[in-house]
């Protein structure tokens, strides 16, 4: 399948942006990796506050599929949450940040726009594991004192920072650790 102008720009930019950040590129950066003129960037997206709405919204899209597809294929909340933890280990593999890691680490410099859409991509990803945490308490699997809302936004915040810190050390090793003692520190003492 042919790939539109679109979201070749869309690919070049997550890339520089996870890896760089946000602030660290401009439309010349991309027109070059792309072999497109700054003018064709922007009628694609007429502002760089746009193409960063975008990117927002399609990378949270993506990684929200991936929690529903996580949700659908497994039953097993201790699962559910080795599997969550995988997302930030492969991108950890493939020597990326989380985009709105990386965002976040910006978000004084974002549009008002871009700034919501970033906090939307992190009250998704607590939503999803406050069920996966509750669900997991009530069969069992999964053992915790307090609130899921807490834990959830403890889990997250975890996990960007391991990414963060791994990566600055160019450490899969350490992401795996931590990926493991996050997890396991939930599992039921009695399973």
């Amino acid at each position: 399948m042919v790939q539109s102008k679109q979201e070749q720009i869309l690919d070049v930019a997550e890339a520089i942006v996870r890896s760089r950040g946000y602030n660290a590129f401009s439309y010349a950066d991309i027109a070059a990796e792309v072999g497109t003129s700054k003018a064709s960037l922007h009628h694609h997206f007429a502002t760089k506050s746009d193409l960063g709405l975008r990117l927002v919204t399609r990378f949270t899209q993506n990684v929200l599929q991936a929690l529903d597809d996580i949700e659908t294929v497994h039953s097993s909340a201790l699962i559910k949450l080795r599997e969550y933890a995988r997302l930030f280990e492969g991108a950890m593999e493939e020597n990326q940040m989380c985009l709105c890691g990386m965002l976040a680490a910006e978000h004084e410099t974002l549009s008002e726009a871009m700034q919501v859409a970033v906090n939307d991509f992190f009250d998704g990803h607590e939503r999803w594991l406050e069920q996966v945490l509750l669900s997991g308490r009530e069969n069992g699997e999964l053992e915790f004192d307090g609130e899921a809302k807490v834990h959830a936004q403890a889990i997250v915040s975890s996990f960007q920072g391991a990414l963060l810190v791994a990566k600055s050390q160019r450490s899969m090793k350490r992401m795996n650790l931590v990926s493991s003692h996050l997890v396991e520190n939930y599992r039921a003492k009695s399973s």
